[in-house]
């Protein structure tokens, strides 16, 4: 996210965890979270490995309590609780959220959230435990089940206790777990308390504490925290050094120096947070201030995307991906014994011989850009529109009419590195569509800027490209890298299929991809933590047939095993199958969302290969 004046403060953090005397036994007590509340016919159940991902909206809106605009209220110029509550619900119907924290939430505005919404939401505490409905959850019940529903305990005004919402929720669709806890800390603006920042602290401090308790019970279930916390630096800094908690807005901090810390708030002044252990990636932060000018509250209404990657990718820990594609590498000379280095890697991978390239283009050009964007071909398939070897328009957006997003787009906007090297002259349109001045802006926290690629090269040989690519590898290497050797194509086209000149440049392909992967397993860097896939943009066989083309991937909790085993949901085609292939094959363009599966992204938005990221490469 841009922000005008980031401010970058620096405290000592000793100094605010000892800055209240109240005391660390009162903050231990206060971590015992209360009794618990399944909701009503729903069994706890064991925590099982989520296979795909989950994303959904979530939103902290501080309502501004019936009381401040009633009679004798202290805001003047609104309209009443009841009424105002109209138009919180429309903002969480045109938002799209599927769960929200609510603050100063109170009993006439709870009652008509709950009429206006019926069964179709769930909401806790609500009425179910007297006097603390003001800061309840609520969640969209076609997509959420309550499993536990529990409360924990923090200071207020003047160091009264009073009871948070902790509820834990399971996804209906993917099974995925979430702990979703919600506060509103005590401010300065009453007139008959003081200085209230030593509540706030005290309350701080009780819930970065409670979300690692969480995390620490089971780190596979992340841990979602909203509110007014009527502090901004004060509250983010020392919060994200004392949890794994990160802000949904894009706020940094530096690592830790001593005692002291660097943050960096990209929304100066932001008292409503939206905020989620390091296992959710978010996307989509937004504040809406109509909720302002409308009158219906006093505070904006903030909301954004989390993004939780299948449980089998996070545990792999994958850290970087390399990917290499041997445009003009057909499956048929892999299984002559031909590229022996790429053998050994389906010997210790997850692989198929039988992947295939778009159903309606076999052309180079075209399927390398669908291998980086998981998009089909054609514009009538919500393809990228790029159909021709020869496409000069100015990028891949021109060609589809609209935004194409890459597997580029969404490391480097969520922070990651990246490199492209290519020997085909014609993937000069791959840096041109997505360079500083053509690239879409960064909606994903940090502002990262719109340059997608960070370090390129684009060469009429192979020599170079790999060269290039082999001195990042071996120095800084990239979270993403994509090599793309384009010889074995040319010696095809220009000599036959079959002609020793092929095969030599087969040979020649196979030795570079073992000094590649070398590169990676010489790097403490990578070596470990690097996933390798290997495929071929481009198979260059005689158009009338299917002729498959070898996907292989290798790196961390890869098992050996044949792709298709490992994912029923698509078929197997027939070594000669005309194309179109029946049933769905694999098809390459799944590669970009592999990449985003594998470095826990969010998947590429609009793409259609393995858009919700259920191919399986680590045998779940």
């Amino acid at each position: 996210m841009t922000a005008s004046s980031p401010v970058q403060p620096t405290r000592r953090l000793a100094r605010w965890t000892a800055s209240v005397a109240v005391p660390v036994v009162l903050t231990a007590a206060l971590l015992m979270v209360g009794a618990g509340h399944d909701e009503p016919g729903t069994a706890r159940p064991v925590t099982t490995t989520v296979a795909a991902p989950t994303s959904f909206r979530v939103a902290t809106f501080n309502v501004l309590g019936a009381s401040h605009t009633g009679p004798n209220g202290d805001r003047t110029g609104y309209a009443t609780g009841r009424q105002r509550m109209y138009g919180a619900v429309d903002l969480i119907k045109r938002s799209g959220v599927q769960m929200i924290g609510f603050q100063e939430l109170e009993g006439v505005q709870y009652d008509t959230f709950a009429s206006l919404m019926g069964s179709g939401w769930g909401t806790w505490p609500g009425r179910a435990i007297h006097d603390s409905w003001y800061t309840s959850v609520a969640w969209r019940k076609s997509d959420w089940t309550a499993i536990i529903r529990t409360t924990y305990e923090t200071p207020y005004f003047e160091g009264r206790i009073r009871i948070r919402p902790l509820v834990q929720l399971r996804n209906n669709h993917t099974g995925q777990l979430v702990w979703f806890m919600n506060t509103h800390n005590p401010s300065n603006q009453t007139k008959w308390a003081g200085d209230e920042k030593v509540w706030r602290d005290a309350s701080e401090r009780i819930q970065a504490a409670l979300a690692n308790k969480l995390q620490r019970n089971n780190p596979d279930i992340p841990v979602i925290f909203t509110g007014d916390m009527n502090d901004s630096h004060d509250f983010y800094c020392p919060v994200t050094y004392l949890s794994d908690l990160e802000s949904a807005d894009g706020s940094t901090h530096n690592n830790l120096t001593g005692d002291a810390y660097d943050c960096t708030l990209r929304s100066p002044g932001l008292i409503d947070w939206i905020m989620g252990t390091s296992n959710i990636r978010w996307s989509g932060y937004t504040r809406w201030t109509e909720s302002q000018t409308t009158k219906t509250s006093d505070h904006p209404y903030y909301f954004a995307t989390a993004n939780i990657a299948p449980q089998p990718a996070r545990a792999a820990g994958v850290k970087r991906v390399v990917v290499v594609d041997i445009q003009g590498l057909r499956s048929g000379t892999v299984a002559g014994g031909h590229a022996p280095y790429l053998s050994r890697l389906i010997s210790r991978g997850a692989s198929t011989l039988q992947a295939r390239p778009d159903d309606d283009n076999r052309r180079a050009l075209p399927n390398t850009t669908s291998l980086l964007s998981s998009r089909r071909v054609p514009t009538s398939r919500g393809g990228h529109g790029v159909t021709t070897n020869t496409y000069a328009g100015p990028s891949v957006h021109a060609a589809a009419g609209q935004y194409v997003s890459s597997a580029f787009d969404m490391a480097h906007n969520l922070g990651m590195s990246t490199a492209f090297y290519s020997g085909d002259l014609r993937s000069r349109l791959v840096p041109r569509t997505w360079d500083s001045q053509l690239a879409g802006t960064d909606r994903y926290g940090v502002d990262n800027g719109r340059g997608k690629i960070d370090r390129r090269l684009i060469s009429a040989t192979d020599t170079d490209a790999t060269r290039a690519a082999r001195t990042s590898l071996q120095d800084r290497p990239a979270r993403l890298t994509v090599v793309q050797l384009g010889n074995v194509l040319r010696a095809g086209a220009a000599h036959g299929w079959s002609s020793p000149e092929y095969v030599r440049a087969v040979a020649l392909a196979d030795s570079r991809l073992r000094r590649i992967v070398g590169d990676v397993q010489g790097n403490s860097a990578s070596a470990g933590s690097t996933l390798v896939i290997v495929t071929s943009s481009a198979p260059g066989a005689p158009t009338r047939y299917g002729h498959g083309v070898p996907l292989v991937v290798w790196g961390p909790s890869v098992p050996h095993a044949d792709l298709y085993a490992l994912n029923r949901q698509y078929t197997r085609p027939a070594h000669t199958q005309r194309l179109p292939a029946s049933g769905t094959p694999i098809n390459t363009g799944v590669v970009a969302n592999l990449v985003a599966s594998a470095l826990t992204l969010p998947a590429i938005p609009r793409s259609s290969l393995n858009s919700r990221l259920h191919l399986d490469v680590f045998g779940r």
